[in-house]
């Protein structure tokens, strides 16, 4: 009977001139198969402080040890950060008519990525190197003038992809949007573009953060 792989079995040493028994030959062939049974069959015990092995890689994390029944890992990777934006302004902006304006964003309430800079050109987004794909983008504009006929952009590299044109005649302080999903490329520049076409001057914005015109990004995958 094998002794493995509840014990080593112990074999006396054979010198020159003895006789092989059956015995001999049966014990040695026992063990053979148990250990083969154990490592086809994947029942095989291992005794990790018998391994020497290097570290492997599990999704950017190291194992760093293993023991029995135990697997050790360090240096997590959390998955870096989807690329997001919410950027917004704290001023009025007076526009003339027949025209359309990129809207600039002097603050951020949070700017996951660089996608935007409050100091140079904040009237762009761009996306970053490395980050290609589908964004989830929303504009808004809070829009002062009265009776005006607005239309919203985004753009991307100076085209336009989506609109949103409102021609609700209202009262002032009403809040006009658009929203859609953009395929973009590192190095792409998106804008939140107000066409006026009024025949006069309107005004939008705010010094509120709350209610100014602002512009949220979120990279979905």
């Amino acid at each position: 009977m094998a002794s493995y792989p509840s014990a080593v079995k112990t074999f006396t040493a054979k010198n020159a001139g003895d006789t092989i028994q059956p015995s001999h030959i049966g014990d040695l062939q026992d063990e053979v198969s148990a250990i083969e049974d154990g490592l086809l069959n994947g029942t095989a015990p291992v005794n990790s402080s018998r391994i020497t092995a290097p570290s492997a890689q599990i999704t950017n994390s190291t194992v760093s040890s293993l023991t029995a029944g135990t697997l050790v890992v360090s240096g997590i990777a959390t998955g870096a950060a989807m690329p997001s934006l919410r950027a917004y302004s704290t001023s009025v902006t007076g526009q003339s008519s027949n025209s359309q304006v990129a809207v600039s964003f002097t603050a951020s309430a949070f700017n996951v990525g660089g996608l935007h800079s409050t100091g140079t050109n904040p009237d762009r987004v761009t996306i970053p190197t490395g980050s290609s794909g589908v964004y989830w983008v929303a504009g808004a504009i809070n829009l002062l003038t009265l009776n005006s006929a607005i239309s919203l952009h985004l753009s991307k590299n100076s085209s336009v992809e989506i609109s949103s044109y409102d021609t609700t005649p209202a009262g002032a302080a009403r809040t006009v949007h658009v929203v859609g999903l953009m395929q973009c490329n590192a190095g792409d520049i998106l804008r939140l573009e107000v066409q006026n076409g009024a025949a006069s001057t309107v005004s939008y914005g705010s010094t509120s953060a709350t209610l100014g015109n602002r512009l949220q990004v979120q990279k979905v995958w």
